[in-house]
């Protein structure tokens, strides 16, 4: 018999890369899972004999016109940025059935509020309210990936609420799990690196449900010395927390508010304020808009940085704007408009926003590998649309003069009816309430009862508030029941203070 020889160094490598491959398998890849308990759902009965069900915790989806209103929550799960999903199963408890009949409301068409034409009333789906089965037919979809603070959010959209419309009957589930199965890819282009700041882990732990997963794949570091997350070698940096981007001419006005930002009354942040002029000069992009992303990006890696505020207006043309603005994309049903003034360009920071490189921004493709755009913002940005250093002070005093104030403060809550539905500006006010520390307020509500504008005019004219929230319909020349003149002769001196 004729034997072979064998390399044995050669067949040991083999050995070895075929274990580091089983093993390697092992190791990266990974299961998520989550479990969500829902309460029992509620019926709100409609001025127009229609119903709506609503659940805690949960949003009414209104996205499909002429198909029922139904609520659902968006699971968001952590995974690291280098891993990629693999799998995602959903399980649902059994399905509990509601008594009754019930005739769901159905979403209607949403116009501009510079529309001019006719309004044709929408009527539900036929092809949806004339079947017989349940309508969502999954009880969840898929939503992709997004990225906040260099860490991966995987979304999956969940319907705990079914609803047959010829049968007229709902049937809802109590409990969902998602369970996610990933492995190892590496962390792809264009996502923010990780810096595990506390501000960062505070973000991220208060958008994800599954902290324990988080917390165990990224360790409390014993310290945090600020460093350059770019460069070769760690080279310390001085931190900027807080960074104003302005004009040079209005840099005193908004140095006035940094020396604030830096005392202990106004948060003790590390500050840093930057000519535009500058930027747009020194840094790289398709546009002034870009380049002035671009800077952002560097201070939020090598900086530390946090906040943003643009201390200047965006309007006119992009040529004449005092601090840039990015225009996107965005449909509607059948609206389209290409350009929507948007300052979350400036915090949203993983991609581009135009991954196909064309004329239009933020479109459903312009996302990291052509998928949807990120939305998880890495710093909080803010604008001060001033074309002047007196109309700057004028708002900065505002601000500061309410953070030195001494709570509680009082508020007037305004909500307007939104819509033939209806829908009720002071549902949504109610749930901003939330967070606002049991500060004391009054209401003026349109679900309560129709209110003139002389009622609102007097409120305001009290100087009894500190602050004003609003729901409603407005337009440049209209807003709070109010037109432009009305606003000029207000006598107030706090809120809309002249």
């Amino acid at each position: 018999m004729k034997k072979f020889k064998t390399n044995t160094p050669i067949a040991c490598t083999a050995l070895y890369f075929s274990l580091l491959l089983i093993f390697s398998t092992t190791v990266l890849a990974n299961d998520y899972s989550v479990t969500y308990q829902f309460a029992e759902p509620q019926i709100q009965e409609l001025a127009n004999g229609n119903q709506l069900v609503k659940i805690d915790d949960t949003r009414l989806q209104q996205a499909k016109i002429g198909a029922p209103i139904l609520p659902v929550k968006t699971a968001r799960i952590f995974i690291p940025a280098e891993e990629q999903v693999t799998s995602i199963q959903v399980s649902t408890g059994s399905a509990q059935t509601i008594v009754g009949s019930y005739r769901l409301q159905h979403a209607t068409q949403p116009y501009p509020l510079s529309y001019q034409g006719a309004v044709t009333l929408d009527v539900p789906d036929p092809a949806v309210y004339g079947a017989d089965t349940f309508y969502p037919a999954t009880t969840h979809i898929e939503r992709g990936s997004q990225y906040l603070a260099g860490e991966q959010i995987v979304e999956v959209e969940l319907h705990p609420v079914l609803y047959n419309p010829v049968q007229q009957t709902i049937k809802y589930y109590r409990q969902f799990k998602v369970v996610i199965q990933t492995e190892w890819q590496g962390r792809p282009d264009e996502v923010m690196v990780a810096r595990n700041l506390p501000a960062d882990r505070e973000q991220l732990l208060a958008v994800i449900d599954n902290p324990v997963d988080y917390l165990s794949t990224n360790p409390l570091p014993s310290s945090w010395q600020q460093t350059s997350l770019q460069a070769d070698g760690i080279i310390p940096l001085a931190s900027r927390e807080y960074v104003v981007i302005t004009t040079a001419a209005m840099m005193p006005a908004f140095t006035y508010l940094t020396n604030h930002r830096q005392s202990a009354a106004g948060g003790g942040f590390t500050t840093h304020i930057e000519d535009i002029a500058k930027i747009t000069s020194y840094y790289w992009g398709v546009d002034d808009t870009e380049k002035l992303r671009m800077f952002i990006r560097d201070m939020y890696l090598n900086y530390g940085t946090k906040y943003v505020l643009l201390g200047g207006d965006a309007d006119g043309s992009p040529n004449g704007r005092t601090i840039p603005i990015r225009e996107v994309t965005a449909t509607v049903s059948t609206w389209t408009d290409n350009d929507i003034p948007s300052d979350l360009y400036f915090g949203c920071l993983d991609g581009t926003w135009n991954y196909n490189g064309n004329h239009l921004w933020g479109e459903d493709n312009d996302g990291l590998d052509g998928g949807d755009i990120d939305w998880l913002s890495e710093v909080y940005v803010g604008r001060i649309p001033a074309d002047t250093p007196d109309e700057a002070l004028e708002q900065i005093n505002k601000i500061i003069a309410f953070e030195n104030g001494t709570p509680p403060y009082n508020t007037l809550l305004v909500g307007e009816k939104l819509d033939d539905t209806p829908t009720w500006g002071g549902d949504k006010i109610d749930w901003v309430y939330n967070f606002m520390h049991s500060m004391p307020k009054e209401r003026l509500y349109d679900r309560n009862g129709s209110w003139p504008m002389s009622t609102l005019y007097d409120q305001i004219n009290s100087n009894a508030y500190n602050c004003l929230h609003h729901l409603g319909h407005g337009n440049t020349q209209y807003v709070l029941s109010m037109s432009n003149s009305d606003v000029d002769q207000l006598t107030n001196t706090q809120v809309f203070e002249k």
